[in-house]
């Protein structure tokens, strides 16, 4: 079983070598029940050093993954060598790595525009995605527009200053002042004889 002392060990030794050391294979499962175990004292410890072994091994994992890109298009990736001391734990994770890499590097030397791709966005795909942006930002400003309509009207009284429904402060008014005010409020002052619509 780990102990406090195995884990500070394992993570002076996988800070200094520069492939992974060699570990019991359950070595994720018996930390997890010594982490489930813990107290509150020790649980941000016992975190800590976890977070610094995982993140060793992992960069270890992933240079080796990067070493292997020439033979990512001519092998099986099940066939691709893996790093020596890898634990089964880790194993799902370099080859998901490697499948990821093999995808990403077939989409960008692809030479059909149509199903060229960066990080799973096509050229032709960005083109009608931003057709649409375009239509929809028309829509939008010509809703914009209705809403933030003017009509002109007389003040008929003094009126305090108003925010608008496109939040600008219109005002204060005094009796007589022309404004241009958004239609929906100045309906609202028209129909509490603040105000008059100027015909023009």
């Amino acid at each position: 079983m780990l102990t406090y002392a195995d884990l500070s060990g394992i993570s002076i030794v996988e800070g200094k070598i520069p492939n992974l050391q060699k570990l019991q294979e359950n070595f994720y499962l018996e930390f997890k029940e010594i982490f489930k175990n813990a107290d509150e004292k020790h649980e941000e410890y016992l975190r800590a050093i976890f977070e610094e072994i995982y993140s060793l091994r992992l960069k270890k994992i992933f240079m080796h993954a990067l070493r292997q890109i020439v033979d990512i298009d001519v092998v099986d990736i099940n066939k691709i060598s893996k790093p020596e001391n890898i634990l089964k734990d880790e194993e799902e994770i370099y080859y998901k790595f490697l499948e990821i890499i093999k995808e990403k590097k077939e989409e960008i030397l692809c030479k059909n525009p149509k199903t060229f791709a960066v990080f799973g966005s096509s050229l032709e795909d960005k083109e009608t995605e931003k057709g649409r942006n375009k239509e929809k930002e028309k829509e939008e400003n010509k809703k914009s527009e209705e809403e933030f309509k003017k009509i002109k009207i007389k003040f008929l009284k003094e009126c305090p200053a108003i925010v608008g429904i496109d939040l600008k402060r219109y005002g204060p008014f005094k009796e007589n002042d022309i404004a241009l005010i958004i239609d929906a409020q100045a309906k609202i002052l028209v129909e509490n004889k603040f105000a008059e619509v100027v015909n023009e």
